[in-house]
């Protein structure tokens, strides 16, 4: 079996790399944690990216974008 990603999800992982690194994530989710609330500023730039609109469909093991 081929493993090699491809190029939409090579796309896929720069950008989620990008995202992780241009915020210290990690103590917004500590302070999401710490004060029970929704990290909605996370999730916002999740959807801006189109992240929102892919689902992961078990029964498939397939990632489509609706």
């Amino acid at each position: 079996m081929d493993f090699k990603l491809t190029d939409e999800q090579e796309l896929f992982v720069a950008g989620i790399r990008d995202l992780m690194a241009k915020e210290n994530w990690e103590a917004y989710f500590a302070e999401c944690d710490h004060t029970s609330t929704y990290p909605e500023r996370f999730v916002k730039e999740l959807a801006e990216m189109g992240i929102d609109s892919y689902y992961f469909l078990k029964s498939t093991m397939v990632l489509m974008r609706v």
